[in-house]
């Protein structure tokens, strides 16, 4: 598919959601018909004016029945005044038409959102209150599946899965469908049985319960222990490098360890300095894997809003260097955008940070509100099934922008993949819609880009500080003062 072919949609930012009701718009478009007559009648009374303007300087040169022609001048002159006062009154009411067809728009926008929202609320409620229910269950996965933000028959599908698994959470809200938090509470335990299971069977006597509840051995996210690379490289100076730089970052990159994430600081040319953080998602899909971007995590995100991951992604600021009160961006693919979005709404990471904007990639974060606005983008191939599992619409908000897309592939993994979320954003840059451009130069000022030059590297092509960093290694063994030993993971370097 051609980017030419891909239509994108947008949600929230300067522009909203248009959504009007036909009579709305009819009047609307009766009104700029007027407006358009009106202004041809204007532009015919500036060319009568330039016509009269003409007559008069004739009557000058030439001699008239008046004699020196002054009386016809003087009818000349109240007859330019008389057309010129009528095109002012014209362009007045140009002026006023113009407004009030923009206000019949925009009131049916705010009526068509208001309808929407009725709507959207009765469905919830419906939802909720037959989900109680095992007999009316239908009604609940078509809840699910109306109310799925995506528009392909897996998305849709996921909606309706999702809100039937959650329906068996006793304890989410009985007035409103459930949602992806409810099915990842339902889910949890049955995706950490098998690793129970395992460690039960392995069960010795004198064994404590701690051996049962954790694995032999544990990643260590302290500040100080992670795995640390740093070198000098050029800086990621726009969005979409970001996605492709996160692309080298997760399970396909291949080049650095799981759990790997990217801080780099740079430097402004104002003088200050600011930090961002690139964050990959789901690495290791088994029961029990000993990772932080685990199969598991997701379920820990978006059932309870904690993970390892927020852990790690605050060490590695630390580690780093970033002082408190430092200027972050984060950019996060799949998992890591739960994990930004929910660092977003974490009040102790929002004290020691003064987070400048968070862009997520593929993520299923139409859920996650947090308490203190901070201007996001979220990027979304709706082909792809997992930034829909939200089962929710995207919020309508200024500082919360929303790109979509439809970009049909038959590699399951490549319509996830990072790499296809940035073919995503630069078609919606190219297409010039104000919303997406506000939303990326915002998202781009923590890297250092210059303003006007949206998508573009603008920043000199120079060495800046950059740190992979990935989670230390502890084991279950100590040393004779009893303190956990501390070990690099295996093949880290």
């Amino acid at each position: 598919m051609n980017d030419d072919d891909i239509i994108i949609q947008v949600i929230g930012g300067v522009g909203g959601i248009a959504a009007s009701t036909q009579d709305m718009e009819s009047a609307a478009a009766l009104v700029r018909s007027a407006v358009q007559h009106l202004d041809d009648a204007r532009s015919r009374c500036a060319m009568m004016v330039a016509d009269l303007a003409l007559l008069r300087f004739r009557t000058v040169l030439t001699p008239s029945a008046d004699g020196d022609g002054s009386m016809t001048r003087l009818y000349i002159d109240s007859a330019i005044d008389t057309v010129s006062s009528l095109s002012s009154a014209l362009s007045l009411q140009v002026a006023d038409l113009e407004t009030l067809a923009s206000g019949v728009l925009n009131a049916s926008v705010v009526y068509g959102s208001a309808e929407a929202s009725v709507q959207h609320q009765y469905l919830d409620l419906l939802g909720g209150t037959s989900s109680w229910n095992p007999m009316l269950h239908g009604l609940t996965i078509t809840s699910g599946i109306v109310q799925s933000s995506g528009t392909s028959w897996k998305d849709k599908a996921a909606g309706g899965l999702g809100a039937w698994i959650g329906s068996y959470n006793l304890f989410r809200n009985p007035f409103t469908t459930p949602g992806v938090d409810d099915a990842a509470r339902v889910l949890k335990p049955a995706y950490s049985l098998p690793t129970f299971l395992g460690r039960l069977g392995s069960f010795r006597p004198g064994d404590s319960w701690t051996t049962l509840k954790a694995p032999p051995s544990v990643l260590d996210l302290q500040a100080g222990h992670l795995t640390e690379r740093r070198t000098l490289e050029p800086p990621v100076t726009s969005v979409t490098q970001a996605a492709q730089q996160i692309g080298t970052l997760g399970p396909g990159g291949g080049v650095h360890p799981p759990g790997t994430v990217k801080v780099q600081r740079i430097d402004q040319p104002d003088g200050s300095e600011t930090w961002s953080v690139l964050i990959p998602g789901t690495d290791d899909w088994t029961p029990g894997a000993d990772s932080v971007f685990a199969g598991e995590a997701n379920l820990d995100l978006m059932g309870y809003g904690e993970g390892r991951g927020m852990d790690l992604v605050e060490s590695a600021l630390m580690q780093a260097g970033a002082p408190v009160g430092a200027t972050v961006g984060l950019y996060a693919h799949s998992q890591g955008g739960i994990v930004a979005m929910e660092l977003a709404d974490d009040d102790t990471f929002r004290r020691r940070y003064t987070l400048s904007n968070v862009t997520t990639f593929g993520s299923p974060v139409a859920h996650i509100t947090p308490a203190q606005p901070v201007p996001t983008l979220h990027v979304e191939n709706n082909q792809e099934l997992v930034s829909s599992l939200d089962q929710g619409v995207s919020p309508d908000l200024l500082d919360r922008v929303t790109v979509s897309a439809d970009v049909p592939t038959s590699d399951v993994l490549e319509a996830h993949s990072p790499f296809t979320h940035a073919t995503v954003l630069d078609t919606a840059i190219a297409g010039g819609d104000p919303s997406v451009l506000a939303a990326v130069e915002q998202q781009e000022a923590v890297l250092g880009r210059t303003p006007g030059s949206v998508g573009a590297t603008s920043l000199p092509q120079r060495q800046v500080e950059t740190f992979y960093l990935s989670p230390g290694f502890t084991t279950a063994a100590t040393d004779p003062s009893g303190a956990p030993v501390c070990v690099a993971p295996p093949g880290s370097g």
